[in-house]
């Protein structure tokens, strides 16, 4: 299985949310260790970083499964900043593991410049933005702009799925032509 591949699979575990009895049936912690893995196997520049942002991501993914769900955000006002915080925190590492997913992928499918990653990236600092105000404006402002938002943000995943997907029949196409496998830790 090809590198992107292994991405989509780890992504789609990540954003699947199939939850019976507020039980995760397909954990988040998954995909993050497949991701992971997939970039454990490269030796190109930020290979190593994105693979240490999944096994963050990983560690809090499997943290928050025990963590008491709630409808707000948070449990109580003592623990609202610090858990702010690492909410914030978690989602700037999530955009670097992404730009560390874009920047593998180029390496391995050199071709041309392509608008898309910057575009990706950019909406989910967006989206940090977003979150670290919303939080302090009223909840009567924010639902009106929540489907929109979830909207775009779909479209863009949908295109993320394309854009992955097209890289790896690149992938392939480049490993058949050159018979001999990407750069990797093993064979």
């Amino acid at each position: 299985m090809n590198f992107h591949r292994r991405i989509v699979i780890g992504v789609l575990f990540q954003l699947i949310d199939l939850n019976i009895s507020g039980i995760d049936i397909i954990p988040d912690f998954i995909g993050y260790l497949i991701t992971g893995f997939a970039l454990s196997k490269l030796k190109v520049p930020y290979a190593a970083m994105g693979m240490y942002c999944a096994v963050l991501l990983t560690v809090s993914s499997f943290v928050e499964l025990f963590l008491p769900k709630t409808q707000g955000m948070y449990l109580y006002e003592p623990v609202a900043f610090p858990m702010q915080v690492v909410t914030i925190a978690i989602g700037l590492l999530h955009i670097f593991y992404l730009a560390c997913i874009f920047s593998v992928s180029k390496e391995i499918v050199p071709t041309k410049k392509n608008v898309f990653p910057m575009l990706f990236i950019g909406m989910h600092l967006l989206t940090q933005l977003l979150i670290s105000v919303g939080i302090h404006l009223n909840v009567n402002e924010v639902e009106n702009y929540i489907p929109i938002w979830i909207f775009i943000y779909l479209l863009f995943y949908v295109f993320f799925f394309g854009f992955l997907w097209r890289r790896e029949y690149i992938e392939l196409e480049l490993q058949q032509k050159n018979k001999q496998p990407l750069p990797s830790n093993s064979l």
